[in-house]
């Protein structure tokens, strides 16, 4: 498996995962991480939402729509 097709079933998973998350359980993830990363349009209310509520539970939130905006320093 090349690592581009891994990377993307990941992201798969990743994504099936958040989609059945409820609103309870994201936001208990959220609050126990240092980092959160959120892949999602910037004109996303729910992406926003997500970047909020991490920063606001201390974590460095970042918002991004495209994977080569992901700065190694995070």
């Amino acid at each position: 498996m090349t690592l581009k097709k891994g990377f993307k079933t990941l992201l798969q998973e990743a994504e099936a995962q958040i989609d059945t998350m409820s609103a309870s359980e994201a936001n208990e993830t959220v609050y126990r991480a240092d980092v959160v990363l959120v892949l999602g349009s910037p004109t996303s209310s729910n992406s926003n939402r997500l970047r909020e509520v991490a920063a606001e539970s201390g974590a460095d939130a970042h918002l991004f729509d495209d994977v080569s905006e992901i700065q190694p320093e995070w």
